[in-house]
């Protein structure tokens, strides 16, 4: 296991679970007709970050899927 990417992959789940409390937050507030200040600046910007990080995780996993499927199919390696 590379300590590096699982670093990465700690901090990235941090950051998703505060970017969704913070879009919750300024959803519930919104909501109840009391907009917090900059409500549409930061929803946005929370949203388009959690979308970003999220896409990004799911892309390169199913990269790394196929690689591996490749490898398994070409016979060169047992990967199971």
């Amino acid at each position: 296991a590379n300590p590096a990417y699982i670093s990465y992959l700690v901090v990235m789940v941090g950051l998703l679970v505060s970017l969704d409390f913070c879009y919750r937050v300024y959803e519930r507030f919104q909501l109840r007709g009391q907009p917090l200040r900059f409500t549409g600046l930061v929803m946005p910007v929370a949203f388009s970050v959690w979308s970003a990080l999220f896409g990004t995780q799911s892309v390169v996993q199913a990269k790394i899927l196929a690689e591996l499927l490749a490898v398994h199919s070409s016979g060169e390696e047992n990967i199971f």
